[in-house]
């Protein structure tokens, strides 16, 4: 995927919704990464982002997934564990058990804040993990 150092086009949208400056992420956008905040995108985040660019497709337009994403809860929801677990899954089988532990507390600890979710860190560090046993 491209990465683009730059706002994604619905940034406004995305804003208000979200804390964006306390959280600084990345955003999928079609098959591009915008990257506003012009940070080094790691291998196992450019992965989380690519599951975004197949979901958008599956809704024939990124504006329409991004719609549904922002308004819906549950759709994020489900979007986002999709895209973490994957992550996590691609880390779990590149590198040692204490770094793919970590980088789950992470990814925990954005989906439980970021997100809007309602979810607690152990609620979204069990949900990341078990993603696929539901």
């Amino acid at each position: 995927m491209e990465i683009i150092n730059q706002p994604p086009p619905n940034f406004s949208e995305v804003k208000q919704y979200f804390d964006v400056e306390k959280y600084k992420p990345v955003f999928c956008y079609g098959n591009k990464i915008y990257n506003p905040y012009k940070h080094d995108i790691p291998v196992d985040i450019q992965i989380h982002e690519e599951v975004h660019s197949k979901q958008q497709a599956e809704y024939s337009s990124p504006e329409i997934w991004w719609t549904k994403y922002l308004l819906d809860q549950d759709f994020r929801k489900s979007q986002e564990l999709e895209a973490y677990h994957t992550q996590y899954l691609w880390l779990k089988e590149r590198i040692p058990e204490k770094g793919y532990s970590e980088a789950l507390d992470e990814m925990a600890t954005h989906l439980s804040s970021l997100y809007n979710l309602g979810l607690n860190f152990y609620q979204a560090k069990t949900a990341i993990r078990k993603y696929n046993e539901r």
